[in-house]
């Protein structure tokens, strides 16, 4: 009566020990299947197995607070969770899942997809990226190597293998007798936004400001994500563009991919006038 991501979802819950998990969902929608871009977002199920529940419950536990969280899917994270810095991830263990079909032959080419294609980098401590073909499932584990050494990702790794094939052999074990690792979380002040109190809060409004007029919303907290807002490239020229009169400085575009926030912005704009 589950799916084979609820499996994976509901081991990862167990092994690493987390009540909460990053899940990778997408939001393309009928009128967007079309459309070329990133249709994502990243939701969190919160989920604790009872001390005597079996793998069995639990994996149903898990399936039915995926479907309800699943319906809120297309809220922006920033206007979901507030005063939080936007780069930081909402749970210290995610995943993401893709299920795919093998491509259809095309005459006179040879075509092969890198479907595991990664930066590399992750914004917590372990992430867990599956690729399931129907017949096979490839999976690779990213760790942050700040917070998880080489030995510890592999140990993890190892002990996520020995959970799936313990329970696909009995869906009815105690989940107390499943292999799990203890993550030493960081504290709350390494994933924290940190106060802009060295900026000019006379600098910082009049970004806000610019932010107001090019998106065309009356209310951006100084740390929501410019694209969590609606922003785009043209989004990211319009705002340069007024930097650059309102200023005189020009803000690289790397800002906006490393922190794009009003703090950020004006962060940059600060550092090109000193």
């Amino acid at each position: 009566g589950v799916s084979r991501f609820d499996i994976l979802l509901t081991v990862l819950h167990i092994v690493f020990g987390q009540p909460v998990v990053g899940v990778a969902m997408s939001t393309r929608r009928a009128d967007t299947r079309e459309h070329v871009g990133l249709f994502s977002t990243e939701l969190p199920v919160i989920v604790t197995p009872q001390p005597d529940s079996s793998f069995r419950r639990f994996a149903t536990q898990v399936k039915a607070e995926i479907r309800a969280v699943n319906e809120f899917r297309e809220v922006p994270l920033a206007r979901a969770v507030g005063g939080m810095r936007p780069s930081a991830a909402l749970a210290p263990v995610s995943i993401s899942y893709r299920r795919h079909r093998p491509l259809p032959p095309i005459p006179g080419l040879q075509v092969r997809v890198d479907r595991m294609m990664s930066t590399l980098a992750i914004r917590n401590m372990v992430h867990l990226q599956a690729d399931d073909a129907g017949h096979r499932l490839h999976a690779r584990l990213y760790h942050n190597l700040a917070t998880v050494d080489r030995s510890t990702a592999e140990h993890m790794a190892e002990s996520f293998r020995s959970a799936l094939k313990t329970v696909a052999a009995d869906p009815d074990i105690p989940v107390a007798e499943l292999p799990s690792v203890a993550l030493v979380l960081p504290s709350l002040a390494t994933v924290a936004a940190a106060p802009a109190n060295d900026l000019d809060p006379e600098l910082v409004e009049q970004v806000r400001l610019i932010w107001t007029e090019v998106l065309r919303i009356d209310e951006i907290g100084l740390d929501e994500d410019l694209y969590d807002l609606g922003g785009h490239s043209l989004t990211i020229t319009q705002i340069t563009a007024r930097c650059r009169k309102r200023f005189g400085v020009e803000v690289p575009f790397d800002v906006f991919l490393d922190d794009p926030t009003v703090t950020g912005v004006a962060t940059a704009v600060s550092e090109l006038r000193a």
